[in-house]
């Protein structure tokens, strides 16, 4: 029904309280119904799931798209109603994107796999989801097999295809995710070149999920290639977008501790590490909170706690250990390494890169 499309379309735009009020006209609508469909009321409780994880609500998020999947796919087989399989593809794709938070990379592949599959066998989907699909598929191919050149061509199809639709939002989320992918095959000059001349985009159309991942990506690109002084001057965009949100202003304050790390200011980064640590274990994302620790061992080493600094860098061993890609779990081998002066440490950490390739 309509309801359901304006809780999405309002979801995007990051104004809850308009999709709450339409999802709960659909609901009203549904008991209004004397023989309501299985997928029809599934359908409304996965534009439910999606407010709910918008909002935090993640596990709640989590559980609903599961329960919703079971009722849509049986549905497939009687019915060719498009909004079946849209329901469905868009329930799968929240399971995906809530496990790859959690770091369950093998659910998160396979949850993908499944929705880009519907997407092929279904027509009439609607093409932001489609398009959402093929992008979440693709960043999956990082996980297990690690095929990165598919994946880059699949991120780049997905790119021209929002481009081509005028989906801006869409563009600039693709985007955002091939500037990653970039950085993560240390080929941080492509993500600048990317990114660079959507700023201007990403300030006028963006959501402040949306911006706030174009500009961290950019702040992020210019300090790997050493350019501290550009990366600068767009942490202004990174602290206006992230301020306040759930999600962002973790990563914000991560990136906030890379800097201040590059610019040897290490009491601010610890500060911001040990903020980023807190925001990211309350929203369950125990990966990124290694990765917070991992910064924190940097800091306190830069500030000559050495103790200090061992103890946090084995926390972010601890914590990465199962829920990280080997090549982040390796970073935080590196740093005990250079800590303790144990050559095993960087052992350790060569046999995960190798493990990744």
């Amino acid at each position: 029904m309509i309801e359901t499309r304006l809780v999405r379309l309002y979801v995007d735009a990051e104004r809850f309280a308009e999709a709450e009020r339409h999802l709960g006209v659909a609901r009203t609508l549904l008991a209004r119904v004397d023989a309501v469909e299985t997928w029809q009321k599934a359908e409304v409780d996965v534009a439910a799931a999606r407010l709910a994880e918008a909002c935090g609500m993640v596990d709640e998020a989590a559980d609903l798209a599961r329960r919703c999947c079971s009722g849509l796919r049986a549905a497939l087989d009687s019915n060719s109603d498009p909004r079946i399989g849209n329901a469905l593809i868009d329930a799968l794709l929240l399971r995906a994107t809530i496990a790859i938070g959690h770091g369950e990379f093998d659910a998160a592949v396979g949850l993908a796999a499944s929705a880009l599959q519907a997407c092929d066998a279904r027509r009439g989907v609607d093409p932001q989801i489609t398009i959402a699909a093929r992008s979440i598929a693709a960043m999956t191919l990082l996980f297990g097999v690690r095929d990165v050149a598919h994946a880059e061509r699949e991120l780049r199809a997905c790119y021209r295809s929002a481009t081509e639709a005028g989906l801006t939002r869409e563009a600039l989320v693709v985007a955002t995710h091939l500037a990653g992918l970039y950085r993560h095959t240390k080929r941080p000059k492509l993500a600048v070149a990317l990114l660079t001349p959507l700023v201007g985009s990403a300030r006028l159309v963006g959501t402040r999920e949306c911006a706030a991942g174009v500009f961290s990506e950019v702040v992020a690109a210019n300090l790997e290639i050493g350019a501290q002084a550009t990366a600068a001057t767009y942490l202004a965009d990174v602290h206006a977008y992230a301020l306040g949100h759930k999600h962002m202003q973790p990563q914000a304050e991560l990136l906030m501790a890379r800097v201040h790390l590059a610019g040897r200011t290490y009491s601010a980064a610890l500060g911001f590490a040990r903020n980023a640590e807190s925001g990211f274990a309350r929203i369950g994302k125990e990966r990124l909170a290694g990765s917070a620790l991992r910064l924190q061992a940097e800091a306190l080493a830069g500030l000559g706690q050495m103790h200090s600094a061992i103890d946090a860098a084995k926390r972010s061993i601890e914590t990465l250990s199962g829920r990280s890609h080997p090549e982040r779990l390796a970073a935080a081998y590196r740093v005990l390494g250079r800590l303790s002066g144990d050559p095993a440490h960087f052992s350790k950490a060569r046999k995960l890169v190798r493990s990744a390739r």
